[in-house]
């Protein structure tokens, strides 16, 4: 996209007296980068530098220096590029590139920062320029998820104030249809039986699209704090966020409303509703128990950090989706804002269903989770052991992790490996097998059996992907292997767990390679000594 845009850009370069071999050259150049043959396109670029000595094409040389590796030659080219024409936002993009490339963060950082204050905004590149801003400041852990927060509100760009998440995480670029969302994917509410409210595609979704992005309208360290919290701003809050909430009240407690979109068309509705007004909490307290979230941490190097706000959170357009055990979209959270993702193709008129249980529960504990909370009944599904099966499999389970935690590791892999070979379990794919293969996989780490460990986290990767093909878990087991593997120095094993690693996160943060390096900054490392070897390859 972006190579295909820059070659048309110099196709309008070309003038009447320009012959066609330009023309051609340009082709070629632009078929170059997109195949990766960066050498053949430095050779290409030359030859057009040849027949006009332009900024941008100086720029896109430099670019196929940096992935060859030779930095002194790239440095020269932007230097040249930025006194033809300083002004430039390519120029300044491959410069800020260029400088990330040899590790020079704090100079890319006074880069981007130039840019944006002569009102360029890259936004062709909103990524690269985080992660450059990220790794500039040496950020980890928390501080990473601090940084995607800071990305989130540098793409508040649009002039009506929604966060522009197509450039920043999406692929999709529908227009909001449900107004109370910062980004709302190709879906409408309608009523559905023994359900109430929930969403429907109105369009085939792929896998990996943008559904859902959605800040949370209040948040609170528990649900009477959040239900205090909502109250007050409802109170003091604009017209139409106020009569939104109370949309989502009304039909939350009654599922018989007519399913009418949560857009508010003030005009044609009794002042009352906007009038200000103080919503007793004890009105507002079932609605929160029934559908607050709390809120996530991000999946940062294969675990769980919290970064920014904690406990407890309500929005306005995700209670409407609706739970299953199945889900099609992930639900992932950076901060307080909330983002859903197709994790499986969506046909049009799907219902869009996400899961927020721990995916490695029993079939007993769905059931009880979601009869308590949302009065939904859960048929066993082919996967789930039979009950006497389950019962005598966590029996034994439990006996090898305690052995696990007291020390006696050989004992433990030896239960666990036995009990992974049973025939009525070997080819289970129920879901509370997950953390057996986990515990097995760690003992036979600790034992320096690595082709083991190896296979037993494939099998767990194998049953989770068998319920949710990419999820939140999913990214952080894929990650937390990756690194294990690097650690030991098994670097095949390593290639193959990074490539999941970024599958899971490409489809359930979104992204680039640029992103997924921000939220795993231990493999970041191993990451370019893959693609180097690659390319030696």
């Amino acid at each position: 996209g972006r190579m295909s845009s820059i070659a048309s850009e110099w196709s309008l370069f070309a003038s009447d007296d320009d012959h066609d071999d330009e023309a051609s050259l340009c082709e070629h150049l632009a078929l170059c980068f997109a195949q990766e043959r960066f050498k053949d396109g430095v050779a290409v670029c030359t030859k057009l530098l040849g027949i006009h000595r332009r900024a941008n094409l100086l720029a896109q040389r430099a670019t196929g220096y940096c992935r060859m590796q030779h930095f002194g030659l790239a440095l020269a080219d932007v230097h040249e590029a930025l006194l033809l024409d300083p002004d430039s936002p390519t120029c300044m993009f491959v410069h800020a590139f260029t400088l990330a490339c040899t590790q020079q963060y704090a100079a890319a950082l006074l880069v981007c920062e130039a840019a944006e204050q002569t009102q360029h905004t890259m936004a062709f590149a909103p990524n690269l320029v985080d992660s450059i801003v990220a790794k500039a400041a040496g950020l980890v852990g928390e501080k990473a998820v601090a940084a995607l927060v800071v990305a989130i509100a540098r793409a508040q760009s649009q002039a009506n104030g929604d966060y522009d998440m197509v450039h920043l995480f999406g692929s999709s670029t529908k227009p909001t249809v449900l107004g109370c969302a910062d980004y709302v994917g190709p879906v409408q509410i309608v009523a559905i039986a023994g359900k109430g409210r929930g969403l429907v595609a109105t369009q085939d979704i792929h896998v990996g699209a943008l559904v859902l992005v959605e800040r949370a309208y209040a948040l609170g360290s528990s649900m009477s704090v959040l239900a205090r919290n909502v109250a007050s701003r409802m109170a003091g809050d604009t017209p139409e966020n106020r009569c939104s909430v109370q949309q989502l009240c009304g039909s939350l407690l009654d599922c018989t409303l007519e399913a009418t979109p949560l857009h508010c068309h003030l005009e044609r509705r009794h002042s009352a509703l906007i009038a200000p007004m103080a919503i007793p909490v004890a009105q507002l307290r079932p609605v929160i128990e029934r559908n607050g979230h709390a809120i996530d941490g991000c999946a940062i190097d294969g675990e769980m950090v919290f970064g920014g706000h904690k406990g407890q959170g309500l929005w306005r357009v995700l209670p409407l989706i609706n739970h299953n055990t199945r889900p099609n979209v992930a639900r992932v959270f950076i901060s307080d804002v909330v983002f859903c993702r197709a994790i499986v193709p969506i046909r049009e008129g799907d219902e869009i269903l996400d899961n927020y249980l721990d995916v490695r529960m029993s079939y007993h504990e769905r059931c009880h989770q979601l009869e308590l909370q949302h009065s939904i009944f859960v048929p066993p599904e082919t996967d789930d052991m039979a009950p006497d099966l389950v019962v005598t499999f966590k029996a034994q389970e439990e006996e090898a992790i305690l052995l696990f935690k007291k020390g006696h590791i050989h004992a433990a892999c030896t239960q666990l490996d036995a009990l992974l070979r049973q025939d009525e379990i070997r080819e289970a794919r129920d879901p509370i097998l997950i953390d057996c293969c986990l515990y097995h996989a760690s003992t036979a780490m600790k034992l320096g059996n690595h082709p083991a460990a190896f296979v037993s986290w494939q099998q767990a990767m194998d049953i989770l992907m068998g319920r949710e093909p990419y999820s939140l878990f999913g990214c952080m087991l894929a990650a937390h292997v990756a690194h294990e593997a690097c650690r030991v120095g098994c670097m095949v094993e390593a290639r193959h767990w990074i490539a999941q690693a970024r599958a899971q996160y490409r489809v359930v943060y979104g992204g680039d390679d640029a992103l997924f390096a921000i939220m795993n900054p231990k493999l970041a490392s191993s990451c370019e000594l893959e693609m180097r070897a690659d390319v030696d390859a």
